[in-house]
This record gives structure tokens, sequence and C-alpha cells, in this order.
């Protein structure tokens, strides 16, 4: 899933782990033409939210932190996410 970070046309980052960001519309669109990812879950932070992006199946997942005002950034993505079946 890294190439999809290069199809956000993201400002070029270090690859020592630094949060690729661009606005929530955008990765929001890309994860879910490109990937079928769709928000499975939403959290709020402060200052913003933490969204849980994943195909219906589970098989790839991405989390993304936003801010306030509509700039976000992906901050993990992985593969097989299921639910826990545990309320919090």
């Amino acid at each position: 899933m890294r190439w999809l970070f290069a199809a956000l046309v993201l400002a070029a980052t270090p690859a020592t782990a630094q949060p690729l960001c661009a606005t929530l519309d955008r990765i929001a669109d890309v994860l879910r033409e490109d990937h079928g990812e769709k928000p499975v879950q939403l959290g709020d932070a402060r200052g913003g939210q933490v969204i849980l992006f994943a195909t219906p199946d589970g098989s790839t997942w991405t989390i993304v932190v936003a801010a306030p005002d509509g700039r976000a950034c992906i901050v993990s993505d992985g593969r097989s996410w299921r639910p826990t079946g545990r309320g919090v």
C-alpha cells in the first residue's frame, strides 16, 4: 500500500516515518477509489479526529488523523483488520 502515498501527489518526505498529509477529502477519495476502503470507525481526539478506513472484508486498513481545518495525515496502514468483539 506504500504506492498509495505516491498517488496522493504529496510533498516529498523522508522515508523515516513522517506522516504523509493532504486534505481529508483527497485522502478519502484515493482510499475509496483505489483501494475500496471506506471510513468504518471514528474517534474524537484533541484538536481533530482519528478515522479508520477499511475494506468491507477487512483485508486492508488505513488510519488517518484529521485536523479541524481539513488537513489530514496517514499515520499507519496494514492488512487483516478485524473487530475484537469487545466494547470499550
